[in-house]
């Protein structure tokens, strides 16, 4: 699993292969389905504009719990309690987050079962949620904390399975994954093994709020391999009732975006 702290200090040490837009087509009822899942992860606003071409993205996120800046028309922002860290300015602009905009959902914490990013145990995961977040269920539906594919024993699936049960009374609507990886199969085998754990604890929707491949990651950008696993796997979660959002890693120059618009990859994504 690459963390988001190695991935932002090789975000500007590589571009992708630039590629022209496909021609526009007429949206019908399916392509707008389909695009409602679609999501931007970034940091920099202006590459959410860049790629929200014609409508492509509905909701966005950046790690915190105000959207630093103006998302285009039509994109929700997802406001999240990232760890421990970011509780303070998350108690200071939720509430006007929920209700001074049209925020529906709190994102949980960042990969709580990596070291380097939230690192929190399951106890310490349950509580801070039920302190910080549960409050606002109602008001929003909550999101689970975000785990990596890791099939470590206290990682994962399992760091999620012994949450869900540790925080079975925190009103959770909503599971959310990562994947780092390199095989579109075995992508598709854990974000079915995610619905799977969803189904079992009674939750009937999941995010994966990051994805992506480690070898265009480990290179600093995106490249024509993100466009074709984008091709192979898009189609599949778009079949998946269960998987209702989703965000491959990452709207900024270098990855889905290039030179103010969509790179190849991006192109790909927004479909």
């Amino acid at each position: 699993m690459v963390s988001l702290k190695n991935l932002l200090s090789t975000a500007l040490l590589a571009s992708t292969a630039f590629a022209l837009p496909p021609p526009l087509r007429r949206s019908n009822g399916n392509e707008t389905a389909t695009h409602s899942k679609r999501g931007a992860a970034y940091t920099d606003i202006d590459a959410v504009h860049d790629l929200d071409v014609n409508g492509a993205i509905s909701w966005a996120y950046n790690w915190a719990a105000t959207p630093g800046g103006t998302l285009p028309d039509g994109v929700e922002f997802v406001p999240m309690l990232w760890g421990t860290k970011s509780i303070a300015d998350f108690v200071a602009n939720i509430e006007t987050m929920l209700f001074g905009s049209s925020s529906k959902y709190i994102m949980g914490f960042n990969e709580p079962d990596l070291s380097d990013q939230a690192a929190m145990s399951v106890s310490d995961a349950a509580s801070t949620f039920k302190q910080f977040i549960t409050p606002y269920a109602g008001r929003a539906t909550l999101v689970s904390p975000a785990v990596t594919n890791s099939g470590d024993a206290d990682k994962g699936l399992s760091w999620m399975r012994e949450f869900l049960g540790s925080c079975s009374d925190c009103d959770i609507g909503v599971m959310a994954v990562h994947w780092y990886g390199t095989e579109p199969r075995e992508f598709t085998k854990f974000v079915q093994q995610a619905i799977d754990l969803a189904n079992e604890q009674g939750l009937k929707e999941v995010w994966v709020t990051e994805f992506a491949l480690t070898t265009d990651i480990s290179s600093g950008g995106l490249t024509s391999a993100s466009a074709d696993f984008l091709r192979q796997v898009q189609p599949w979660l778009d079949r998946q009732s269960t998987v209702t959002r989703y965000a491959y890693f990452w709207a900024e120059e270098g990855f889905l975006v290039q030179g103010g618009q969509p790179s190849q990859a991006g192109w790909a994504y927004i479909g």
